[in-house]
């Protein structure tokens, strides 16, 4: 079509290599390693995300934000850097990182940014949910309100949060009898097995280290309007709507698997629209991608009927361990964070309570005593030795999100490939979002590195890039199938619930069959 003469030219940006479109964990994760690595760093990239993070430090001018006050494309525009963070307060948003993602963040200079908020941990514990005796299995409570109440309380019991003494949840806490399987699992030699941070933290680090290297990726404060491809000039066209001063001072930090790159701006200022073009363009905007919608690329998806609960808790003791529940309602995760540097204060774990939308909404609603009271009797019924005592709510409250999976079949096609949330979402059970998308970096950075070593086009087509599909569908599938296959077996009561102790029995007396697993939990 020809172009509308009626129409004024939008502006153009000068062409680049790579647009990374959403800027949170994982597009900034994908920005600091074509930076840091050599065979990458030569590349022209740009970032583009509406909600960057604000400047901890006085920017190189080169590595500083685009905005629509640029006078000219890719103007260098420093904000005002902003005075010496204090040490931020515990997140409710947590990150799981196996040891391969802590060894990328490694590479690229990033976790000595994280300091001692990165906790390590060197030993996870798993146990089954507590089975009723016989007589009580046919009236055990499976959850909700109702069961809440003729359990003996809980927070909708009565309608004022008290919990009985018996109650709780999951009911009848004094019945279950002491029967429950046990997976105590350490990494050998002692390695850690992981470590948890806070998103915020994570993405603090992630950009201060990406602004440490001077022009290294230019970053705008934008949302993507379209997307073309390929276009006449044969690159992929982005438009977009460049922020405003207003709104890049009303903004946050972008999400767990990409932010709102692709939603709409958030200030009154009329937003000026631009164009770039870009060799290939990476989605890594998110579970509800712009990027994919824009191209059309398929996107299979569903919806659990479960909510995470996340909370900050105090403990009585700090062990160091990373604990998972098995739930009738569904995985009970305890992950212990790092102090935050200010005065003295007790332990502090964050909490991943999966629930139905109901029981999250109550837990949320509920008094602090009241949470604090269900979720003792979640952890320590019928568990192992050594489950610290929860004691009390700290910082940040509480929040729910909702739970669903999703998948790109065809993760990449002409000048255009999808990582993270935006290729693939998964249930929160075994922390592996981020780790997902760390491992699409890896893999994605390790392709375009080769081509770039032999003068090739970075954009999407030749088999490395058949190849680079089929690998990361076959890897995110795997994972994904594992978590599905682990969610719903300790979903199983009855013979199946047996049968499944019988296993994780089995598991327990099997060094080889432990260090396996162990070492897939690590991402090695």
């Amino acid at each position: 079509m020809p172009p509308n003469p009626a129409l004024p030219a939008l502006r153009r940006l000068p062409p680049v290599d790579v647009a990374i479109v959403g800027g949170g964990l994982v597009g900034a994760a994908l920005a600091t390693a074509l930076a840091a690595n050599p065979s990458t760093a030569h590349l022209s990239t740009l970032l583009i995300e509406r909600a960057l993070p604000p400047v901890s430090a006085p920017p190189p001018p080169a590595a500083a934000a685009v905005t629509a006050d640029a006078a000219r494309p890719h103007a260098s525009v420093p904000p005002a850097a902003a005075p010496a963070h204090p040490p931020p307060p515990h997140g409710l948003r947590t990150a799981t990182l196996t040891a391969a993602s802590v060894a990328l963040l490694d590479a690229a200079a990033v976790t000595p940014r994280l300091g001692h908020r990165l906790r390590p941990f060197h030993r996870m514990v798993v146990w089954d949910r507590p089975l009723p005796p016989p007589e009580l299995a046919a009236s055990f409570p499976v959850g909700g309100p109702a069961a809440w109440e003729t359990a003996g309380g809980g927070v909708g019991g009565g309608g004022k949060g008290d919990v009985g003494d018996g109650g709780g949840i999951f009911g009848l806490a004094g019945a279950l009898g002491p029967s429950f399987g046990v997976m105590d699992l350490t990494a050998p030699g002692g390695a850690p097995m992981g470590g948890v941070v806070e998103n915020e933290v994570l993405l603090r680090a992630l950009y201060d280290t990406l602004r440490s290297s001077p022009g290294a990726v230019t970053e705008v404060r934008a949302s993507l309007r379209a997307l073309d491809r390929p276009s006449v000039t044969g690159l992929a066209e982005l438009t977009l709507a460049l922020e405003g001063t207003a709104a890049a001072a009303g903004g946050g930090g972008g999400g767990s698997g990409g932010s709102g790159g692709g939603g709409g701006g958030g200030s009154d200022m009329a937003a000026e629209e631009v164009v770039v073009g870009a060799k290939l363009v990476v989605g890594a905007d998110g579970a509800r991608s712009a990027v994919r919608s824009l191209t059309g690329m398929e996107w299979i998806s569903g919806r659990y009927p479960a909510a995470a609960v996340v909370a900050n808790v105090t403990t009585a003791t700090d062990t160091g361990v990373a604990y998972q529940r098995f739930l009738p309602s569904g995985p009970l995760a305890m992950l212990p964070l790092a102090p935050t540097g200010a005065a003295a204060q007790p332990p502090v774990s964050n909490i991943i309570w999966s629930v139905s939308p109901i029981e999250a909404a109550a837990l949320v609603a509920a008094p602090p005593a009241a949470f604090v009271r269900e979720l003792h009797t979640a952890l320590s019924t019928a568990s192992p030795q050594g489950v610290p005592v929860v004691t009390g709510i700290a910082g940040a409250g509480r929040a729910s999100f909702p739970l669903g999976w999703g998948l790109a079949p065809s993760p990449a096609g002409p000048r255009v490939a999808l990582i993270g949330d935006a290729a693939h979402a998964v249930h929160p059970l075994a922390g592996q979002g981020v780790n997902l998308g760390v491992a699409d970096v890896k893999s994605l950075v390790g392709l375009l590195g080769r081509i770039a070593a032999v003068g090739g086009d970075v954009g999407v087509s030749g088999r490395e890039w058949e190849d680079w599909t089929a690998g990361r569908l076959a890897a995110n599938g795997r994972m994904m199938g594992a978590i599905e296959a682990v969610r719903r077996g300790f979903g199983v009561g009855g013979v199946g619930g047996v049968a499944r102790r019988v296993g994780m029995a089995a598991f327990g007396q099997s060094g080889r069959l432990r260090d396996a697993v162990v070492r897939y939990a690590m991402g090695l």
